[in-house]
């Protein structure tokens, strides 16, 4: 996704922010690890630079949600404060 952000991501941010979320979504469920939530979360950084900070806070949300039995996951999350500039900062 990263390798269309400067065709698409300026052009309409709202159809990148929906293209990364229905990508990133299974890419999360089909492992487990932190290596690989670590790498979540670099996809998540990116899409709160997109500046939808509405969307992307019920992204978050649902993604808690839905991995409530991923604690490894809620530890990577919560180590990074994305911060209501939607430029997230390690903790």
């Amino acid at each position: 996704m990263q390798a269309y952000r400067a065709d698409v991501a300026d052009l309409d941010p709202e159809a990148y922010f929906e293209a990364y979320r229905e990508v990133l979504e299974p890419y999360l469920a089909a492992e487990t690890g932190r290596n690989h939530y670590r790498t979540v979360i670099d996809h998540l950084r990116e899409m709160a630079a997109l500046g939808l900070d509405d969307r992307f806070a019920d992204f978050l949300a649902h993604l808690r949600e839905k991995h409530t039995n991923r604690p490894a996951f809620h530890d990577e999350l919560d180590s990074v404060d994305f911060d209501a500039a939607s430029t997230p900062t390690s903790s």
